[in-house]
């Protein structure tokens, strides 16, 4: 787990690095309409990557430390603030992204013309909107304490050797619905639409005589192949990562069963591996 935390924050940094440099190329060589198609994809790789980094360095370490000591807190009710705050901002981050990338995408491909007249303000309005509604969505049932409504789950998460917030099984499940369930079969569904554009524009290509315009839209088409490849492997890789979490949750909050230890090991190392798969796919 170690060596996975490590990577994690190399990894993401790296990808900043990158990312950014390209970003920089692009605006010197390429033209303005471009730069937009390229651009906003980057802005939210960047901001993804961003955040990544950022629980790999504040999150993932005290979880290690956590691990190392068999799942009892000795660092105080302070850092546990910290990390509980940074698992549970990370997920719907992720979530947004992903979701905002699988909507870029469907512009880009299947509204192009409307896709070149936005500017990159909408990459960084759609960043904003993700750290924003991401700190709403934990900070307000933190605040409110809709994580522990329930009498008996208060003692344990009063204790000093327990780092974790309560939650209710009301919480839980709209937690499943609206950060899981929803954005999941939005991103499918935005990806059908994608796949079958990418289809009929391939067949409109075969079918067409004139040089020079298969020239040009074959180097856009390829430009946004590579595009929605890369972000269908992140979704791909989300979905591997995170749909087991949001199964088995719900069903053992509602049975009232307890997870064993060895499945929730299994679904932490998949969760914190998505994070570190990120930056190889960016």
């Amino acid at each position: 787990m170690s060596l996975l935390n490590i990577f994690i924050v190399l990894g993401n940094l790296a990808a900043i690095l990158i990312v950014a440099y390209a970003k920089c190329a692009t605006r010197r060589k390429q033209r303005d309409s471009v730069k937009v198609e390229n651009g906003i994809t980057k802005i939210l790789m960047i901001s993804m990557v961003i955040s990544d980094a950022i629980f790999g360095v504040t999150g993932m370490p005290l979880m290690v430390i956590e691990l190392y000591h068999s799942g009892h807190w000795t660092l105080g009710p302070t850092w546990c603030f910290i990390k509980v705050l940074a698992h549970y901002l990370w997920c719907p981050l992720v979530m947004c992204h992903v979701v905002c990338m699988a909507v870029d995408r469907f512009l880009a491909v299947c509204k192009p013309l409307v896709y070149r007249s936005l500017s990159f303000k909408l990459g960084y309005c759609l960043v904003g909107l993700c750290w924003g509604l991401s700190l709403l969505i934990v900070l307000t049932p933190m605040a409110a304490y809709w994580f522990n409504l329930e009498d008996n789950a208060r003692p344990c998460s009063e204790s000093n050797s327990v780092c974790d917030f309560m939650r209710s099984k009301a919480f839980v499940m709209l937690n499943y619905f609206f950060i899981g369930f929803s954005p999941i079969t939005a991103i499918l569904v935005l990806y059908f639409f994608i796949i079958r554009e990418i289809l009929r524009s391939s067949k409109r290509i075969a079918n067409s005589y004139q040089i020079g315009s298969i020239t040009r839209t074959h180097c856009r088409g390829l430009r946004q192949m590579r595009a929605v490849r890369t972000i269908g492997l992140i979704v791909m890789f989300f979905s591997i990562s995170w749909i087991p979490v949001f199964i088995c949750l719900p069903i053992f909050t509602v049975t009232g069963s307890h997870l064993p230890s060895w499945l929730i090991l299994v679904m932490i190392f998949c969760n914190y591996s998505n994070a570190a798969v990120n930056p190889v796919l960016f």
